[in-house]
């Protein structure tokens, strides 16, 4: 009789990187995706990391590469018999990363570890509701291509005629057919599907020296207004707005730091 040993090796966590620019995955960039104290990763296509043999519920893990900004955030890691989910993590793009010809940028100093974004209001290139949004509510339908995945996207989701709203992430994505999302936080006020839209919000972190570097768009011609916030890490308030007038299709020093 043959006694075969059999090894299984349990797969603990499964990430996968987007350019939030893009909303592409990212492949072949030299990205470094690192847990302390864990076994590198395996590697698969389009862009897929798999952890093995970790233990716990959540685990810190830091990535970025030549044209991406390191980022560290936690995760959690799955539990007993749950089925194997992909996290999907938006990494932001440095002055490095290729973009398309005419790419609308902004860069200069910030706070160090500052997180900035920026939209524009009259972007043509937003989303719409499929469903009335209600105040309270915790997620949210979208009109999109069913291939189409937006997790961890931001939006502001701007009323009829207004250039100020509500800002609000995609958590997961529960029913693909009728682009339903769950939200990171629940709608603050109630949105009619006719005539608001999202626009999409660009983000960009601050290196440890605050330079930071901020695609925003590749649409437009001459010059327009974007509205830019700015978060600190470790606190809870928002700065207010404040608005810009840049260049399109090249890119803008912006410096919100006296020093710059």
């Amino acid at each position: 009789m043959r006694i075969q040993d059999t090894v299984q090796i349990r797969v603990s966590l499964v990430l996968r990187f987007f350019d939030s620019f893009t909303n592409q995955p990212i492949g072949g960039s030299g990205l470094r995706v690192e847990i302390p104290e864990a076994l590198s990763p395996v590697r698969k296509p389009d862009g897929y990391y798999v952890f093995t043999g970790i233990s716990g519920e959540w685990v810190r893990v830091s990535a970025g590469g030549p044209w991406y900004g390191r980022r560290t955030f936690e995760v959690p890691l799955r539990q007993g018999g749950e089925p194997v989910q992909v996290k999907k993590i938006r990494l932001f793009p440095n002055a490095s990363c290729p973009l398309p010809a005419g790419t609308t940028c902004a860069y200069g100093k910030a706070e160090p570890g500052e997180i900035l974004a920026a939209y524009c209001p009259g972007d043509g290139d937003y989303k719409r509701l499929l469903y009335d949004g209600t105040k309270g509510a915790e997620e949210i339908s979208l009109y999109g291509r069913e291939e189409e995945d937006l997790e961890g996207c931001v939006f502001c989701l701007l009323d009829a005629g207004e250039t100020e709203g509500e800002f609000l992430e995609l958590g997961e994505q529960i029913e693909r057919a009728r682009g339903i999302y769950r939200l990171k936080a629940p709608l603050s006020a109630g949105h009619k599907k006719i005539g608001t839209k999202l626009v999409p919000v660009r983000q960009a972190e601050a290196d440890p020296e605050g330079n930071y570097f901020l695609p925003l768009s590749v649409r437009g011609s001459g010059s327009r207004e974007y509205v830019f916030w700015r978060k600190s890490i470790g606190r809870k308030s928002v700065s207010r707005l404040t608005r810009k007038e840049l260049a399109e299709g090249v890119r803008n020093r912006v410096d919100w730091r006296e020093d710059g």
